[in-house]
């Protein structure tokens, strides 16, 4: 969902983070990390998508429900 918004609103650098984000912890084919490597990128993936929505906000709402 998080890419989708990134695309329609042509932010397509955070549109590339993000699906890096997914296929790192993606449940399906996941990836084997160290525990130190995993405790950097956890708080880093965190802090991506918390800085995200403070760079991203663009309209509340109206543009929730044109993604869905």
């Amino acid at each position: 969902m998080v890419v989708a918004q990134t695309i329609l609103a042509h932010k397509y650098f955070w549109a590339v983070g993000f699906v890096a984000i997914a296929v790192l912890f993606n449940p399906f084919v996941p990836l084997t990390i160290s525990r130190s490597t995993f405790l950097i990128l956890d708080p880093v993936c965190i802090l991506a998508f918390v800085v995200s929505i403070a760079v991203l906000r663009t309209g509340g709402r109206r543009d929730w429900a044109m993604v869905s």
